[in-house]
């Protein structure tokens, strides 16, 4: 089923074959890498190679499938605002990922071979994190920008989704549903 990732975990990845940790950064290093050799870059590309759209015969050209990553082509101009809106939420959320990421990767190496003493005992790095008034406006004012940036045009398309309702009609049907 995941034949890329079967592949690359079958290709002499074993424990033995990474050095031995020194210290405790070392560690770090070397768990995540054996997690990214081992688990996370499999399923990185058996997702990548999974599910591609394939247009050889005219009969899949528009249908839905099990697990499905990609959407079908629009038919009204409404799923298309959807399918754009989505594209670019992507975008802001790999964005976002990548940030979180970093931060997570730079704490990881500054504070890993710190030992717990020194570490709530008052190292300099430490210290220099705690009441940084500049972080903590930069860590408040940019999601809420964000979450902005994300919502403005969310309503935009909920709104516009909802103009035909306002259109002169022959027929409406109201239907309410119990359960």
């Amino acid at each position: 089923m995941h034949r890329a990732g079967l592949l690359i975990m079958n290709s002499s990845l074993s424990l033995s074959s990474f050095s031995k940790p020194t210290n405790t950064l070392n560690i770090v290093r070397t768990s995540l890498g054996n997690f990214f050799a081992a688990y996370a870059l499999p399923l990185f590309l058996s997702l990548m190679l999974k599910n591609r759209p394939s247009y050889d015969r005219v009969s899949d050209i528009n249908t839905a499938h099990y697990a499905d990553r990609y959407f079908q082509r629009p038919a009204t101009e409404a799923m298309s605002n959807i399918i754009d809106f989505h594209n670019d939420l992507m975008v802001v959320l790999i964005f976002i990922s990548v940030f979180i990421v970093v931060i997570l990767s730079v704490c990881l190496y500054n504070y890993a071979t710190l030992s717990v003493h020194e570490f709530y005992m008052g190292d300099e790095k430490v210290s220099r994190m705690n009441h940084n008034t500049y972080a903590e406006i930069v860590f408040t004012a940019v999601p809420a920008i964000i979450v902005y940036l994300i919502a403005a045009p969310s309503f935009a398309l909920l709104y516009s989704n909802n103009d035909w309702l306002e259109k002169d009609t022959d027929l409406t049907v109201s239907v309410t549903g119990h359960q």
